[in-house]
Order: C-alpha cells, then structure tokens, then sequence
C-alpha cells in the first residue's frame, strides 16, 4: 500500500450506511484526554482568521464564554469520534437545524460558509495535533 490515498481509505471500514474509523478514535481520544482546551483554542484561533461568519453571530459572548461553549462542543465531537457514533450525531444536529432546535443560534443564522469553513478549521486543528 504505497499510494497515499489507499492509506487514507484504508482507515475507513464501511459497514453498510454507517461511518466506522479504525484510527481516528484513537487520536479523538488522545486529543479529548491530554489537549482538549489547546484544540479548541486552536480552532477558535483559526475561525477568527478565515473569518468564520458564526462567530459575528457569537460577538455578545465574551471570550471565556465562547472558549467554555467552544470545549463542551469540541469534547462531545470527540466523544461520538471516540464511540465511531460521528454519523449519529451528524444526523441528531441535522435533525436539530431542521426544527431549528440549536442551543445558541438560530437555523437562519448558520450560513453555508460556517460548514465550509468550520470543515477545514476542524480539519487543520486536527492536523495541527498529529504530530
């Protein structure tokens, strides 16, 4: 296995309609455990720089509150990484979204480029970790 990107699919273990990950609960895990609060700065950090649209929504919050939500967030994202349950909570926050049942903003408030860019924020914090 000497192509990249058979290394990359190789992680993932599809099992009909679900999402199972060989590696990456382990390293969830490892970030949960030992660099939670660092990770979630790391992702705070990063969404102020491409210039997250959520956060204009979030400008009341002062910054400890926005780092407390930010970590009770990021620790149950790691959790259901942790459990291979990352399909269920992505469908339990569609699902939320959908009746507009979110704790902090509204439906209307989440914009396209909040998913966009909140994926390569999540994707980069990862990154910045795996060494």
């Amino acid at each position: 296995m000497s192509n990249p990107i058979e290394k990359i699919n190789s992680t993932i273990i599809t099992t009909g309609e679900n999402w199972q990950y060989a590696h990456l609960p382990g390293f969830a895990r490892f970030i949960r455990q030992q660099h939670l609060v660092a990770f979630t700065q790391e992702q705070l950090r990063l969404c102020k720089e491409v210039d997250l649209p959520l956060l204009r929504q979030l400008a009341y919050m002062s910054e400890e509150e926005l780092l407390e939500k930010s970590i009770a967030g990021q620790e149950d994202l790691l959790l259901h990484i942790e459990n291979n349950t990352l399909k269920e909570r992505t469908e339990e926050n569609y699902r939320k979204w959908e009746t507009d049942d979110l704790e902090i903003i509204t439906q209307n408030q989440l914009v396209p480029e909040d998913l966009v860019l909140g994926t390569y924020v999540r994707k980069q914090a990862f990154a910045h970790f795996l060494p």
